[in-house]
């Protein structure tokens, strides 16, 4: 794990996890991994690479430490997630692009029953509404770790919202901006990367029944089952049709 460019770590000083671009260069950083909790060094006078934090022994405990980008990500988004806010509600149309649900920024007062993984991070958002707190389950993940279905907490079902990080790796490639504001404004703001993974108004398209075959049961003229398939479409298409 030695190569791994780790853009965030924690400050000795106060705790406080801090990316790359909020310390000083070399031992100065003050940081260890958040993973084995061994000394950083800073590298932010690096100009082939981005701006990371690597292991000060890279030898010994680099070589057996399982950080990784991704989960040092999540530690920094679960920091971030701690704080109040606001939040992104995306929109949510059915199979008839109908409204459902109006795209909407909410406040946030606090996340509850936080679960972390290698590539996700899911929590309970405590979303403030109308003066009433609505509970919403949240899941920041790389794919291919999106979860499915609704947010389970103590035998209950609430509405899921997806935020897709993949767009992380070319932010953090192109080292242009604040990487901890970048990924700020990607898990409450950016409308791209989010999406519904559950919602209870969501309708559920009624399955198609197949149509019957117009052409003969026996294949007579030695077609395969695809081409009878694609016969039998377009009989279906000429059907109705007049010269």
């Amino acid at each position: 794990m030695s190569n791994v460019l780790i853009p965030f770590a924690k400050r000795v000083s106060d705790g406080q996890v801090v990316g790359i671009d909020e310390v000083p260069n070399g031992l100065a950083c003050n940081c260890v991994c958040l993973s084995c909790n061994a000394a950083l060094v800073a590298k932010t006078n690096v100009t082939t690479k981005s701006a990371h934090f690597a292991h000060h022994k890279a030898g010994s405990a680099g070589e057996a430490c399982a950080v990784t980008f991704e989960n040092s990500v999540l530690w920094m988004a679960s920091e971030l997630l701690n704080k109040p806010g606001n939040f992104l509600i995306p929109g949510l149309y059915d199979s008839q692009y109908r409204l459902l649900v109006k795209e909407a920024v909410r406040p946030y007062e606090a996340v509850e029953t936080v679960e972390k993984g290698p590539e996700h991070l899911s929590c309970l958002m405590l979303i403030r509404h109308k003066e009433q707190i609505h509970p919403l389950g949240l899941t920041l993940y790389f794919p291919p770790d999106r979860p499915i279905g609704p947010f389970k907490d103590s035998g209950t079902e609430y509405p899921h919202v997806g935020i897709n990080l993949d767009t992380l790796h070319v932010i953090w490639a192109s080292a242009k901006s604040n990487f901890t504001e970048a990924l700020y404004n990607l898990i409450f703001a950016m409308p791209e990367v989010r999406d519904w993974i559950y919602h209870p108004k969501k309708v559920v398209p009624e399955p198609v029944c197949p149509q019957p075959s117009i052409l003969p049961a026996n294949n007579l003229y030695g077609f395969t089952s695809t081409e009878l398939k694609n016969l039998d479409a377009l009989a279906w298409s000429l059907r109705g049709w007049k010269k």
